[in-house]
This record gives C-alpha cells, structure tokens and sequence, in this order.
C-alpha cells in the first residue's frame, strides 16, 4: 500500500479547521455574555426565574455541544497532523533503509579477475 500525502496541503486544511474552531469558539462565548446579560436583565421580581431557565437551556442546549465540538475537532486536527508526521517519518525511514541495503556488501567474491 502506497500513501502519497501533500504535507502542505493538509497543513493548510488544519490550519483552516483550527480558523474555524476558533470562531466557534468566539461565538460560543459572546453567546454565553448575552445569556448572562440577559439574565441578570431578568433577575428581579416575576421575571426572575427566566435566568435559571436561561442558564439551563444554555447549559443543556449549547455549552456541552459547543464544547464537545470544539474539542473533538481539535483532537482531530492533532491527530491528523500525527498521522502526516508518521507518514513522513515512515518515508524517510524507508529512504534510510534502502540507501544502507543498497550500500552494504557482506561479501565481495570475484570471479572474472584477470592475472597481472
């Protein structure tokens, strides 16, 4: 089995990923800052069982989700950059082993030499 991997190719998609996580992750927490807002808006007389309410749905709704996501994405960025390192290491261990094989003799027996 052969792989042939463009290391800048997928550096270039990692980096684009880990753009978007952060993104995400930007939104993710202005999201919470309007929650909070919100409920401390709502925190005084009838309206302020709204905050709980608010504080449970975001917690149940968005925060684990959200986080999850940004976490399992970048685990995968890291894994996939593990998997190009690999690749790249197995390559060059290939290349070493093959320029030693080809530059080891463990004996020379010559058979068509000539008389001086």
């Amino acid at each position: 089995m052969k792989y042939s991997v463009d290391a800048g190719a997928c550096e270039a998609i990692f980096g684009q990923v880990e753009g978007h996580v952060s993104d995400a992750s930007s939104a993710h927490t202005s999201v919470s800052g309007d929650i909070d807002n919100l409920g401390a808006a709502c925190s005084t007389g009838l309206a302020a069982p709204i905050t709980s309410a608010l504080n449970q749905a975001y917690n149940f709704s968005l925060t684990t989700p959200m986080t999850t996501a940004e976490q399992q994405t970048t685990n995968a960025v890291a894994g996939g950059r593990d998997a190009v390192s690999a690749i790249q290491r197995g390559d060059e261990q290939m290349a070493d082993n093959s320029e030693i094989a080809a530059n080891e003799v463990d004996e020379v027996t010559v058979q068509d030499g000539k008389q001086a």
